[in-house]
């Protein structure tokens, strides 16, 4: 991978070699790292094989540090035609996927995890007045000065990562979640359910792709899953479906789901709680 990017910028030169590469990239075919991704959008990466910071070539989902040098460009190209394709700005997409490659990068990673953490463990100190005072603050204007420059940033990507399902075993299709292997490459496991779902994505009418709420067996609710799965691989296919506008069909892919998933393990809990 290396050595073929490189010779992509020796003949072709960076900005030809970014280019050209995504040429050949559908818009579906890219990953945000995630700072620039949305909840939803990665469960819907998970399903397809995916994590966070990929593009799909030859079958197969390859980390983006596999691209050196034109990753970052590539990421901002891809984003900006990502948004496009939502009816939102495209140099606002491309900000942001510079901005979340940027990120990632080694480097300017642990420098933004270090600042955020330091200013952290200042806001938390037990002794906060000294050291506002010491800062140059009062301590009203440092908590303003947090909310309003700091926090925003350290939000958008650190809940992040707290919040994503690293350890998930089963995808909302209720299919097992294969692990990265050393190399991080991954199969691609992309359906006509999700080039449906990320369809509707890009319109804005992303059905409902989270885990339900509550203690159940992980292998119970996937059961229940891929259930969903099959009912809406044949909704997607009727006559009906093709006449119904986005909307009306993330309303009726959300009851099947209602219906198959979440009435069950309601009964399932009322159950439970009489005995």
């Amino acid at each position: 991978m290396f050595e073929g990017v490189n010779n992509l910028i020796r003949y072709l030169g960076f900005t030809g070699a970014v280019m050209l590469l995504a040429s050949f990239l559908d818009d579906d075919d890219y990953v945000s790292p995630f700072a620039g991704l949305s909840y939803k959008e990665f469960l819907l990466a998970r399903a397809k094989g995916a994590n966070a910071g990929m593009v799909r070539i030859g079958g197969k989902w390859i980390p983006l540090r596999y691209l050196p040098i034109i990753n970052i460009p590539l990421s901002a190209i891809m984003s900006a035609r990502q948004a496009r394709a939502k009816g939102n700005e495209g140099i606002a997409g491309y900000l942001g996927g510079l901005s979340s490659s940027l990120l990632e990068t080694p480097g300017i990673k642990e420098s933004y995890e270090f600042l955020s953490k330091k200013i952290t463990n200042i806001a938390s100190s037990k002794d906060l007045k000294s050291t506002t005072d010491a800062m140059g603050f009062k301590s009203n204007d440092f908590f303003d000065w947090i909310k309003v420059r700091i926090m925003p940033s350290v939000i958008s990507y650190d809940l992040y990562n707290a919040v994503v399902p690293k350890d998930a075993k089963y995808d909302f299709l209720g299919r097992e979640i294969e692990a990265t292997g050393f190399l991080g490459f991954k199969d691609d496991k992309t359906n006509d359910i999700l080039l449906e779902f990320n369809r509707l994505n890009s319109s804005n009418n992303m059905p409902t792709v989270s885990a339900p709420k509550g203690d159940y067996e992980a292998s119970e609710v996937a059961s229940l899953q891929r259930q969903y799965a099959d009912e809406v691989r044949i909704l997607i296919d009727s006559i009906d479906y093709s006449a119904m506008d986005d909307s009306e069909k993330k309303d009726e892919i959300d009851k099947l789901r209602r219906t198959i998933i979440l009435d069950p393990l309601k009964e399932l809990d009322e159950l439970n709680n009489l005995k």
